[in-house]
């Protein structure tokens, strides 16, 4: 029932082979692209494996007697990985195996979300969120997303992404929606989020082994999906200041929002802010 996956994805290997010119322009033409086999990506798992131990040295427990407490270390374990700089230096190490201008790339923090199975409670800052436009909350339409699983996951259980609808309108909430209120939590949704179900026909849904990177335009519309199987994963957002002039990025086409979130973004060398004409 599902969207021919071959027709929207392509895969490639972490290699300085590649054109990072043709790399943008097929994402920004609405190609998913995942990356294989990295060595920055098995790096990062060992850095994150080492930081979760400290939280959870046995496993996150739903049957806890505290489940405040279980909370509180998701939390302080979200918090740890943003302030995370050797998750960074992989990151751009990552991103320099696949001969991106490095020197142009401004990086929204890098988090971790965890996603309980079907009718397990939630923990943390990050929760599983519906059918969004990462430029909805952003304003910012040369954005590519990075998302990157900590274990291997299946299709119903991991992150869905709807390409018909890379160019076609949809009604969403992003004319109320506001980020200080989510962070003020008066505001539930880390996003703005379509108003109508996305018909499982029309989900491409991805089966994924860790060391993969799924890549893709912030306008894509996408959500997580909530399977047989709880997950972590990180994922973060990035942009070129260079973009806009080089390349043909999407429109926008349906959102109300109107401030532009380049606070968001800092270099990942040095940390300076995204320079703002």
């Amino acid at each position: 029932n599902y969207m021919d996956i071959n027709s929207h994805v392509e895969y490639r290997l972490c290699s300085k082979k590649h054109s990072p010119n043709e790399i943008k322009k097929r994402i920004f033409e609405g190609k998913v692209i995942i990356f294989k086999k990295s060595p920055a990506i098995l790096q990062i798992k060992k850095i994150y494996r080492h930081h979760f131990k400290e939280f959870f040295p046995e496993k996150i427990s739903l049957m806890s007697p505290n489940i405040n407490d279980q909370n509180k270390k998701m939390l302080s374990l979200q918090k740890k990985i943003k302030s995370c700089n050797l998750i960074k230096i992989e990151f751009l190490r990552f991103l320099e195996n696949l001969n991106f201008d490095t020197s142009d790339i401004y990086c929204d923090k890098i988090t971790l979300r965890y996603s309980p199975k079907k009718k397990e409670l939630n923990f943390g800052s990050l929760r599983p969120i519906g059918a969004h436009r990462d430029t909805w909350a952003s304003n910012i339409y040369h954005q590519i997303n990075w998302w990157i699983p900590l274990q291997h996951v299946k299709e119903d259980s991991s992150i869905f992404i709807a390409p018909a609808y890379f160019k076609k309108k949809i009604c969403n909430n992003s004319y109320f929606w506001s980020y200080d209120k989510f962070k003020r939590r008066k505001e539930t949704s880390s996003s703005p989020v379509a108003k109508k179900q996305i018909k499982e026909s029309k989900k491409i849904k991805f089966n994924l082994n860790f060391g993969e990177v799924l890549c893709f335009s912030g306008n894509h519309l996408h959500g997580s999906s909530v399977g047989s199987k709880s997950r972590l994963n990180l994922e973060t957002r990035t942009i070129s200041s260079k973009d806009p002039k080089n390349f043909q990025i999407p429109e926008n086409i349906d959102s109300e929002n109107t401030e532009i979130k380049y606070s968001w973004f800092r270099s990942l060398i040095d940390g300076s802010n995204y320079p703002v004409e």
